[in-house]
């Protein structure tokens, strides 16, 4: 059954205007008149997202996995990390996928934990890679509130069907002083503006698109 947001989650305006009409009208792409969220309105409910990472997502991940760790990698170092948070300390992935990123910060000395919907992408990770992998929703994961100096999630928050709730179980998990690292595509940065409707990030499974203010 799909959902249709009368209001924005996010800053409770309840006025919207159509976007990308050309390329994806069959999308109904919305954008926020209050703080500039895009949203798909309406959208799928949680069971149609969930439906999505089977054999096919799984596949992806594992063909594409040493690409998408060097970009995580990358971030890490861009942010120094390793500075911030001493060794040691739990670290928590969501979206963890074959679980590269839960096997480099074992091999720095954190204690890592991923948590993973594709059942197939939490399997390959255990068995090849000998990483904690959680095979559930953040929600269902079951992990201690306040348990983790990081939190990382690399291209999820766009995919899901309540971002802001999802970022309240973040924070609940989050130790007092520890740091949450995001990736998602930015709507008001350099290339959206450029590209427009042919910008890449304008796809069918992603819910919600966010600004650096609205997801702050």
């Amino acid at each position: 059954m799909s959902k249709y947001f009368d209001v924005c989650p996010i800053c409770g305006v309840s006025r919207f205007k159509r976007v990308y009409n050309g390329k994806w009208s069959s999308e109904n792409f919305s954008k926020c008149t209050g703080c500039g969220l895009i949203l798909k309105n309406p959208q799928e409910d949680k069971s149609e997202t969930l439906d999505r990472y089977g054999d096919d997502y799984y596949n992806y991940e594992k063909v594409n996995e040493v690409n998408f760790f060097n970009l995580v990698k990358k971030t890490m170092e861009d942010y120094k990390v390793f500075s911030l948070i001493p060794p040691g300390s739990n670290v928590l992935e969501i979206g963890c996928a074959t679980g590269l990123f839960l096997k480099y910060m074992n091999a720095n000395g954190y204690s890592s934990t991923g948590v993973e919907v594709c059942s197939g992408s939490a399997e390959y990770g255990r068995k090849n890679y000998g990483v904690n992998i959680i095979n559930s929703t953040l929600e269902d994961s079951g992990l201690e509130n306040g348990g983790f100096s990081l939190v990382h999630f690399s291209h999820l928050i766009e995919h899901l069907n309540d971002p802001v709730g999802f970022l309240k179980n973040v924070h609940s998990l989050t130790a007092p002083g520890g740091y949450v690292i995001v990736t998602t595509p930015n709507s008001s940065g350099l290339f959206s503006g450029f590209y427009d409707e042919d910008w890449r990030c304008i796809v069918s499974d992603h819910l919600f698109l966010f600004n650096k203010n609205n997801l702050i």
